[in-house]
């Protein structure tokens, strides 16, 4: 058997089987991040996201500046979606030996100033080398207990908010590989959660 005849969320569930954790987990693999208490009011909201070239984004696309919103954007998006408000960020990046500084200074310009937009601190992380960029953003948000809101709780009748436009960001990303121009482009490139 391979990863692609049982896909993203069946090998998720395979590995979920071989996890176990301690009572401070509140809930670890499942959702759209894991939540782990804090204090008597309050959890931390811990999410993580890859972005890697050629899957996530385009380097024919997408500028430095573009690669930065996405990638903190993903994950503050997460981290909202569970109640929580984001934090901290770890972000460890694998860049070929070609790349360019100024390329590496402009992503990490644009990511600092998505992080400031929130008030997240970006606290660390790792560099090392690959045959393409690869970025891995770790968040960790705070929620008080009786905001937080989970995928397995939802119930018929609840009411469910999304932001922005379902679907613009497919739609920004097959105009930009068909070669066409198109509003669409703009939420594709530089998401807002």
């Amino acid at each position: 058997m391979k990863v692609k005849d049982i896909g993203e969320f069946g090998l998720i569930e395979r590995i979920s089987r071989l996890i176990k954790t301690s009572d401070d987990v509140v809930l670890g693999i499942g959702d759209d991040a894991a939540v782990i208490n804090k204090d008597k009011s309050s959890y931390y909201v811990i999410t993580t996201d890859m972005m890697v070239e050629g899957d996530h984004f385009s380097l024919e696309f997408s500028a430095a500046e573009q690669i930065g919103i996405k990638a903190i954007e993903s994950n503050v998006s997460d981290v909202a979606a569970m109640g929580g408000l984001p934090k901290y960020c770890l972000i460890s990046i694998s860049l070929p030996d070609n790349t360019e500084v100024s390329f590496v200074e402009r992503l990490y310009a644009s990511m600092a100033g998505q992080a400031s937009k929130y008030n997240i601190d970006i606290i660390g992380g790792n560099t090392t080398h690959s045959d393409r960029i690869v970025i891995s953003i770790m968040l960790i948000g705070i929620v008080e207990k009786d905001r937080l809101a989970l995928r397995s709780t939802a119930s018929p009748g609840d009411l469910i908010l999304v932001s922005g436009d379902v679907g613009k960001s497919k739609a920004g990303l097959e105009l930009l590989r068909a070669g066409r121009k198109g509003s669409s482009i703009k939420p594709h490139l530089e998401p807002v959660c």
